[in-house]
């Protein structure tokens, strides 16, 4: 697809190209990505001012959005990107690949500059959603800020800077311009535009901005800032309104049936309370209408569905969309371990991973019924499923196949062997949660780590068949 710009567009691209260090605040819908994509392209086969870039991006966007828009557009048919998500053996692969973008999930921050061991060699990082690096005291902040001074471009993208107040500004800062701007400490920023709010004693809880603090502060960063609001970029056609007469199927039809005879019901008990008391008994006016008012409310509240506790969870949290996409691959990993189990001809190895996939399936639900506890199993959400899944996928292949090389009889025996410790492994993660520990403590998680890499102990077939 050809890509025509608008003004607003060509002057960020135009922003990013002749700042070192940009913060871009631009509200959805803007094309963000997009903007960035033109901007690295230039940067790479123009002006050659960079030659590896490293974009850190949510799960989902980083899989999935950024590949789709470079693949989208005409003009970025030449970039060629690499998606480092997955397991760890995924990830290594990608970036051992030869490409101009590697794509990472903020997740894997940490592990790509302190665990695993590729040097950091990115002379360009562009932090996409970068309200994500708002708290300076996690480990993915200390982690880049680390390497950041290896770095001779970055970009900030977000369209929510400042989620939680001006305090959140002073991480992202110190991330993009080194401290030049805000301070290189977080103590000397608090003094210089807040003053303690609640406090127990010594013990301070919250701060407020001094009268000044945000005009100070916005005209401290305004010279590597550009932020812009979708209203007054984006020119929406005229509201057009379309009556559409539609049959309701036979269940759609009873739902909607039963909640307005619940909602008739409360409704008229609440008026009927109304005038027994009003008129009847002559109770004060004011009394009867506010008692009559809170049974219908009550009733309502009664006997309306409540919505899913997890989905008001993701929908209280900014990294809702992210989490909620976790579950989701968890959803479909399962799936495909229980398919995969179901197809496995051998009895004991059959009931080996049927095992699995009901602690698995008991993991999944508890998680549910426990959304708090969600990012506390990132690696059994992201990585074990996965990897279960691949396994077991690949032993039912080479089942089917039939083939029987010395190569292939090994890999089966590991999985036979490995299958009942993995079971135990994921039970004991269970414990874990439901005791309030974190999932990824490390002592089981090396047990699990060892499990999965067995020496010789590998699940993908190169192209000849064997492992």
């Amino acid at each position: 697809m050809r890509y025509e710009p608008h003004e607003y567009q060509k002057y960020a691209v135009e922003y990013i190209e002749t700042h070192p260090a940009a913060a871009i605040f631009l509200d959805c819908g803007l094309g963000k990505t997009s903007i960035t994509l033109t901007a690295i392209a230039d940067l790479l086969f123009d002006s050659f001012e960079v030659h590896k870039v490293l974009v850190i991006a949510p799960l989902r966007v980083a899989r999935d959005t950024w590949t789709a828009e470079a693949d989208k557009w005409d003009h970025l048919q030449n970039l060629i990107c690499s998606v480092t998500v997955g397991t760890e053996a995924q990830r290594r692969s990608a970036l051992m690949r030869r490409a101009d973008i590697y794509i990472i999930n903020r997740e894997n921050v940490q592990w790509l500059i302190d665990e695993s061991g590729i040097p950091f060699d990115f002379d360009m990082v562009v932090i996409d959603e970068l309200s994500s690096f708002k708290n300076h005291q996690t480990k993915r902040f200390k982690s880049l800020l680390k390497v950041r001074p290896k770095v001779n471009r970055i970009v900030g993208l977000t369209g929510t800077p400042a989620s939680n107040g001006l305090m959140d500004l002073w991480a992202e800062f110190r991330i993009l311009d080194m401290g030049q701007r805000l301070g290189r400490f977080i103590t000397k920023y608090r003094t210089d535009y807040f003053t303690p709010d609640k406090r127990n004693g010594q013990v301070i809880y919250s701060y407020k901005p001094l009268p000044y603090a945000e005009d100070t502060i916005y005209r401290q960063i305004s010279d590597i800032t550009i932020s812009m609001k979708s209203a007054d970029h984006l020119q929406m056609p005229k509201l057009v309104s379309s009556e559409y007469t539609v049959r309701l199927s036979e269940d759609e039809q009873e739902k909607y049936t039963g909640l307005k005879q619940e909602l008739v019901l409360s409704l008229g008990v609440g008026i009927a309370v109304f005038l027994v008391l009003a008129l009847g008994l002559r109770w004060n006016f004011l009394f009867s209408a506010a008692l009559g008012v809170g049974i219908y409310l009550g009733l309502w509240f009664l006997l309306t569905p409540r919505a899913d506790p997890i989905t008001l969870y993701f929908a209280q949290r900014p990294d809702g969309g992210e989490m909620q996409a976790l579950m989701e691959e968890a959803a479909r990993d399962l799936r495909a371990i229980r398919s995969a189990a179901g197809r496995i001809t051998d009895v004991r190895t059959h009931e080996d991973a049927l095992a699995l996939t009901e602690t698995g399936d008991r993991l999944y639900r508890y998680l549910r019924e426990h959304p708090e506890k969600i990012s506390s199993a990132n690696r059994f959400l992201i990585y074990y499923l996965d990897t279960v899944g691949r396994i077991l996928g690949q032993y039912v292949n080479f089942q089917d196949a039939g083939l029987g090389t010395s190569e292939v009889r090994e890999f089966q025996r590991k999985v036979r062997a490995i299958l009942p410790k993995l079971k135990t492994g994921f039970e004991a993660q269970l414990s874990q949660l439901m005791a309030s520990e974190r999932f990824d403590a490390e002592a089981d998680m090396k047990v699990m780590e060892g499990l999965l890499n067995t020496e010789g102990f590998q699940w993908e077939a190169n192209q000849n068949g064997s492992v």
